[in-house]
């Protein structure tokens, strides 16, 4: 005895393309590329010795955060040079004693040690290279066409559409 469907009528490119559809939304749901591409900010430690900073210059994204730590001696400042974009000053940081600044502008950033000139650093600040939504997503999207369309066309061959 064979059963046939006797539901309302659906064609197969219809039910190929319900299929890819399902499977798109399934791959961008699920992709892990798919999830947010914002990147988590990182706090980076500069040393304050007597008479440097470690590392002298420090190369960091949007977002981040430089600690400076006096592990020096003297008393010590990260004061960032006038008529830049971004500007800070730690005051006097005795020994032991930290500093910190999250950066929320990209540039290339000079500061000095106020009793100390000639001690220099430089903060590169990267801005944020925006992500590609996801190659991965990309692909999936894909393949879920191509088998919708393969699934479509099985079926018309064997004539269901």
């Amino acid at each position: 005895m064979s059963h046939r469907w006797s539901g309302p009528s659906v064609s197969a490119g219809s039910a190929a393309r319900g299929f890819a559809m399902v499977l798109i939304v399934a791959s961008l749901v699920l992709s892990p590329s798919a999830a947010s591409s914002v990147r988590a900010a990182h706090t980076w430690t500069v040393t304050i010795g007597d008479n440097y900073y470690q590392p002298q210059t420090i190369t960091i994204n949007v977002g981040d955060t430089v600690i400076w730590n006096n592990t020096g001696a003297s008393a010590h400042t990260a004061t960032s040079i006038i008529g830049q974009a971004v500007s800070w000053d730690s005051g006097y940081l005795q020994a032991g004693q930290i500093f910190n600044f999250t950066f929320t502008v990209a540039g290339n950033f000079s500061y000095y040690c106020q009793p100390h000139p000639d001690m220099t650093g430089n903060v590169v600040v990267q801005a944020p290279v925006p992500e590609f939504p996801g190659l991965l997503a990309l692909a999936t999207v894909g393949a879920a066409a191509f088998l919708g369309l393969a699934l479509e066309r099985a079926l018309r061959l064997h004539g269901f559409g």
